[in-house]
């Protein structure tokens, strides 16, 4: 189960709620807590990377579960090809 908790004055949006389902399908079991910060909406360039991240990590569920159960609390995800992304767009 992941919980949203919203640290802006909005609601969370339909991508929003997307990509958290997308990682709910992907972490193991267990509980965890997502915070969400006052951030605008994704443009349409942003929007395209983010459905091509969305596309390559959905090929490669074991690489991604294997990154972020190696991730330490705080570290960011470092780049890497299997985003589906550019280094350029990694870093938009």
């Amino acid at each position: 189960m992941i919980t949203v908790v919203n640290m802006g004055y909005g609601q969370t949006n339909d991508t929003t709620q997307k990509a958290f389902n997308f990682a709910s399908d992907i972490l193991t079991h267990g509980e965890y807590v997502a915070y969400q910060y006052n951030v605008p909406d994704p443009n349409e360039e942003q929007m395209a990377i983010m459905i091509k991240m969305q596309a390559s990590l959905a090929m490669h569920k074991d690489w991604i579960k294997e990154v972020l159960q190696n991730l330490k609390p705080g570290d960011p995800m470092p780049y890497h090809e299997n985003l589906g992304i550019t280094k350029d767009e990694y870093s938009i």
